[in-house]
């Protein structure tokens, strides 16, 4: 689990009640809570000097939740384990987690986060069907992580190149960002996008539904053509992980997000807990 303890004061990180429950369920498990400052520093350590317009883009970032969002997907990539954002529980052991997926050598693992069955889709949700990125496994050195690295920096050069980063300077970091959403430019949309490239660049493609029955098997399907072979129907109605290439393991709504809403059906995949914090929104009027 991630975080550098670093100067930190635990005194002062919020959520504890939330970052106990991951301390009392993996006694043998780092736990470990990564600072801006922590998180630049190994970041500058890792890729100043190998791969400069990683560090580049990090240290040009004028958020820091652009800064937070890139930073997991370099921890992950360089050092492997779990992330977790702060506002999550723990409601299983990690030791537990996927236990009945023991037969597939699964090195990534992500969750469904929307999955919007209807027309008005697109104002509602940047993808009509998106993976969040409050939680994810990863081995170290997974090409998934690297397709995602690779969208961030195209997008944040993009921006940088165009002379436009002043702008999203000041204010809040959401009010800052109304014309490049966040999500579009270091968080959940990109990181569906650089999963689903990933798979459709992949030499071989199978799949192994879990469970082949989806909970929208009987309602028509809205959604944009994509030109994609692996797009969005491939994980619309998820009751169950779908394995692809025996490697990436994508759970439903539930799995990194275990509330009531959900039918009983679905609890054997309920990992963890994410209340919706939001830390980086209070500022909007």
């Amino acid at each position: 689990m991630w975080i550098t303890p670093g100067e930190l004061d635990e005194s002062t990180i919020p959520y504890p009640q939330y970052r106990q429950t991951w301390r009392e369920k993996n006694p043998d498990h780092e736990y470990k809570v990564l600072s801006g400052e922590d998180l630049k520093s190994a970041v500058k350590n890792a890729f100043e000097h190998t791969v400069p317009e990683v560090w580049e883009a990090m240290e040009t970032m004028p958020l820091i939740i652009l800064q937070s969002d890139f930073s997991r997907y370099l921890m992950l990539f360089l050092e492997g384990g779990v992330w977790a954002d702060l506002d999550t529980t723990c409601d299983r052991p990690i030791s537990k987690w996927f236990h009945n997926l023991v037969d597939y050598d699964i090195r990534f693992v992500g969750s469904v986060e929307h999955d919007v069955n209807n027309d008005s889709w697109p104002s509602l949700t940047s993808r009509r069907l998106q993976f969040e990125n409050w939680a994810f496994t990863s081995d170290r050195f997974h090409p998934v992580l690297a397709m995602v690295i690779a969208h961030v920096i195209k997008m944040h050069f993009t921006v940088m190149y165009e002379g436009n980063l002043n702008m999203y300077s000041g204010g809040s970091d959401a009010k800052a960002c109304n014309r490049l959403s966040v999500i579009d430019w270091t968080g959940p949309g990109v990181f569906t996008d650089g999963i689903y490239r990933y798979m459709n660049e992949a030499e071989n493609r199978e799949f192994v539904d879990i469970d082949l029955n989806r909970y929208n098997a009987d309602e028509e399907l809205y959604g944009p053509g994509t030109g994609d072979k692996i797009n969005w129907r491939g994980f619309s109605g998820l009751n169950a992980p779908v394995i692809f290439n025996n490697d990436v393991c994508i759970l439903p709504k539930s799995g990194f997000r275990c509330t009531s809403d959900f039918d009983e059906s679905v609890e054997e995949y309920c990992y963890l807990t994410h209340h919706f914090a939001r830390s980086w929104f209070p500022e909007i009027e």
